[in-house]
């Protein structure tokens, strides 16, 4: 419905049946991924997803702490989450994945949210201390 529009607009499209052609994406101006009922290998969202510099260059890490179940805005830009293991007391989470670290915009402003640091231990961890530095920077500019 929308390729020949896209060509009368003067765009090159090309149409793909997987996900590896997210592994090239140079020279590309718009992805319109209708993919459903299926799974996109980590490799291939590599080039789909824009580092933020707020977490430019930290790859994952384990943070044993205290997580949160929240209720979050969908608007927010998710840096980070965290999933959820068993709990005797509350089966239903499991595997639930939430956000931990994420942004917005606020009116004029920027907000920044780290609920990593339940502990003082917590800001040990060299990842969150860069991650909240970094942020306390960014929402300040």
């Amino acid at each position: 419905m929308f390729i020949p529009f896209l060509r009368e607009n003067g765009f090159e499209v090309t149409v793909s049946g997987t996900t590896e052609s997210y592994l090239d994406l140079d020279g590309t101006d718009l992805v319109l991924q209708c993919v459903t009922m299926s799974e996109i290998p980590a490799e291939h969202l590599k080039g789909l997803v824009a580092e933020h510099p707020i977490v430019e260059g930290i790859k994952h890490f384990d943070v044993h702490t205290e997580q949160y179940y929240i209720h979050y805005d969908p608007t927010n830009t998710v840096l980070a989450t965290t999933q959820f293991e068993s709990h005797p007391d509350y089966p239903w989470i499991e595997g639930a994945v939430m956000p931990a670290i994420w942004t917005r915009a606020w009116g004029e402003g920027k907000v920044f949210v780290c609920t990593v640091g339940h502990k003082l231990d917590d800001l040990e961890v060299p990842e969150v201390r860069t991650i909240i530095e970094r942020g306390l920077l960014w929402a300040s500019k």
